[in-house]
């Protein structure tokens, strides 16, 4: 169980956007979040990850207690724009510095199972929005990760890469890992 208590967040004093008292998401499976534009989901899960530092909250696992610093370092977080993830020079490269110990073969792999193993030499943002987005869910999987955060992971893709996408995620499921999911699409 991830537990959180007493997360807080407001944008500049304003009304909260949300005030959680408790909240326990279980590890190890797949997590939905969805709502209304402007609800806060987005923001949910920055705070979660520990990127907005304003943002009030205690997070146990493992009767581990993480603060922002901590979550950081332990939770990936696949944004909405991924235009904001993409640093490096090709696509390998991309998937490569995720990875604690890089590992050249296993990136590829990764590359395969998501489509993208023709574009490896290619500059991430010389890509296609899905590509794009299919980039950014092949960095967080090479990160190992235990918990991982995705925002809209399937914006722009078509049918076929939705699927893929949905696979992959059931993948991580499976292997373990705690999957947090804010979608529009209620196909995914």
């Amino acid at each position: 169980m991830l537990i959180l208590s007493d997360m807080k967040y407001s944008y500049r004093r304003e009304r909260p956007v949300f005030d959680i008292p408790r909240m326990e998401i279980p590890a190890g499976e797949i997590v939905g979040i969805v709502g209304a534009n402007g609800a806060g989901k987005s923001t949910f899960l920055r705070c979660l990850c520990g990127m907005e530092r304003s943002c009030k909250a205690t997070m146990k696992t493992r009767n581990e207690s993480l603060d922002n610093k901590a979550r950081r370092r332990k939770i990936y977080m696949v944004m909405q724009d991924v235009n904001h993830q993409l640093f490096t020079d090709s696509v390998l490269e991309e998937i490569m510095i995720s990875q604690e110990i890089e590992n050249k073969d296993e990136a590829l792999n990764i590359l395969e199972s998501l489509d993208l193993g023709k574009y490896a030499d290619k500059h991430p943002l010389a890509l296609s929005g899905g590509q794009k987005q299919r980039v950014a869910v092949a960095s967080a999987i090479a990160s190992g990760r235990d918990i991982i955060l995705f925002d809209e992971p399937t914006s722009g893709l078509d049918y076929y890469h939705m699927i893929l996408v949905a696979d992959i995620l059931n993948d991580l499921k499976n292997r373990g890992k705690t999957v947090i999911i804010v979608t529009h699409d209620i196909e995914l």
